[in-house]
């Protein structure tokens, strides 16, 4: 299993890193932390955010289902 970093996460998920640690602080999103307290994240971990967020490429949604979600996320942060 291999752990990926904010960085790449980010990237992947289409936000910036800040909005991602601070969605990881709320515990809005699931994540994983290295001995050194470092966010990592998995494939499955980034599949779960995505979905939520209505952008996974494999499920069929409603965009603006999506968009519901990421304004609840954002606001609670």
């Amino acid at each position: 299993m291999e752990l990926k970093t904010i960085g790449v996460a980010s990237k992947e998920l289409g936000v910036g890193i800040t909005t991602l640690r601070d969605w990881a602080r709320a515990g809005t999103v699931c994540y994983s932390r290295t001995l050194g307290g470092r966010y990592r994240w998995t494939e499955g971990q980034i599949a779960q955010i995505k979905a939520a967020m209505g952008t996974n490429e494999d499920a069929e949604s409603d965009p603006a289902d999506g968009a519901k979600v990421r304004r609840r996320v954002v606001r609670q942060g």
